[in-house]
């Protein structure tokens, strides 16, 4: 987990999570939270394991991470990755015993083919053996391209 910072930022897409196509589980919650950056997080409502969300983005061929901005907290659930259907993050976990704003996680490199359109792809896949549920309060999701 780190605490966001200025090398985090994005260098290609950016993806707000309230833009977020739910494609399994319930409509997307958009809460405002003045402590967390851009002031509001958003969630499936009520979350629940196997909830499933996509964003479709425009990125060039090349290598990239992908970062996540949200807060943890004692409900929160684990989230799988996937891009173009191929799996980029496994068990991503949300839970901390206290709420924590402003948290970035971010991925190993993975390499995009080719130039074009993409599906970025969350699936809820369990939950911390501490946490009470299975939500992801998430604000944005971005990638940051290697190199040019």
């Amino acid at each position: 987990m780190t605490i966001l910072t200025t090398t985090d930022l994005p260098t290609r897409a950016d993806c707000w999570h309230d833009e977020s196509t739910v494609i399994s589980g319930n409509a997307l919650a958009r809460t405002i939270d003045a402590s967390q950056i851009h002031s509001f997080y958003v969630y499936q409502n009520a979350s629940a394991n196997g909830d499933i969300f996509t964003q479709s983005v425009f990125l060039r061929a090349g290598t990239y991470t992908l970062s996540v901005l949200g807060e943890t907290t004692a409900n929160s659930g684990l989230v799988d990755w996937y891009f173009d259907g191929a799996p980029i993050v496994s068990g991503q976990d949300w839970y901390s015993g206290a709420t924590v704003r402003n948290v970035v996680k971010t991925s190993a490199s993975f390499t995009v083919a080719d130039d074009g359109y993409h599906i970025l792809r969350g699936t809820v896949n369990g939950q911390n053996g501490a946490s009470g549920g299975y939500d992801l309060f998430l604000t944005k999701m971005w990638f940051k391209q290697a190199a040019d």
